[in-house]
């Protein structure tokens, strides 16, 4: 008997109405064990989405040509939130265009709309935590090869905090603010900034809501803020995420 716990809980996302609700019919159809949890037409809206540990999905479906924002795009943005999410990319048109950027991002996989066997597969991979060739050290193969969630969420941290130290504090009312914010005060502020509450802040993050409430005062101290939204304000003009 299926339990909850057994069930790869599924959010797709594409601007072409028909097109999403086939993708929701066709990945609802192909394995017992997939859920599709909700789908929408907007980027944005996936975001937030993923954000709420009441609406993320263990695997987000992306199509690469969106208005509001590409496919590569959004995969970059649900990858700087680290919430374990795996994303496969799905395209109407060649592969290889997309490839490459998508792996930079961080997908787990790139799969044609009429490929349903390698979507599904993708899907399942993917809810592991493992990308498509991930390890593979064959140089034919380097262009198929799309990391695991956790070496992908684990760059985009490194990446973001080497940024962070190579970026020099401004002037700010006569007096420099050179501490260094640490990868949690960062990555706090970072959600809130996303939108997320302190709630979903605390279940991305694996701690209590009082834990991120100090991060984000932390941080706050250490940019010499006036407030939260102050904060963000700082850490954007001085491109610390």
């Amino acid at each position: 008997m299926m339990s909850a716990s057994d069930v790869i809980r599924i959010g797709v996302v594409d601007n072409d109405e028909l097109a999403l609700g086939a993708l929701r019919s066709v990945i609802a159809s192909s394995d017992a064990w997939f859920r599709v949890i909700w789908t929408c037409a907007l980027g944005s809206v996936a975001v937030r989405r993923c954000l709420s540990s009441a609406t993320r999905p263990q695997v987000l479906v992306v199509d690469m040509a969106m208005e509001e924002m590409s496919g590569v795009e959004l995969c970059a943005k649900i990858r700087r939130l680290n919430a374990g999410i795996g994303i496969v990319g799905v395209t109407s048109y060649a592969l290889g265009p997309y490839r490459r950027d998508l792996a930079a991002a961080g997908a787990q996989a790139l799969v044609s709309k009429t490929d349903f066997r390698g979507l599904c597969e993708a899907i399942r991979s993917a809810a592991e935590g493992r990308g498509v060739g991930a390890g593979c050290r064959s140089s034919a193969y380097d262009a198929m090869a799309f990391p695991d969630v956790e070496d992908a969420e684990r760059d985009v941290e490194r990446a973001m905090n080497a940024h962070a130290d190579s970026t020099r504090a401004p002037r700010e009312g006569g007096l420099f603010f050179s501490a260094k914010l640490s990868a949690s005060e960062l990555r706090a502020l970072r959600l809130y900034a996303s939108g997320a509450s302190t709630a979903d802040i605390a279940a991305l993050m694996g701690v209590k809501e009082s834990t991120v409430r100090t991060f984000e005062k932390r941080g706050i101290a250490k940019l010499g803020a006036r407030s939260r939204a102050h904060a963000i304000a700082l850490c954007l003009t001085r491109h610390l995420w």
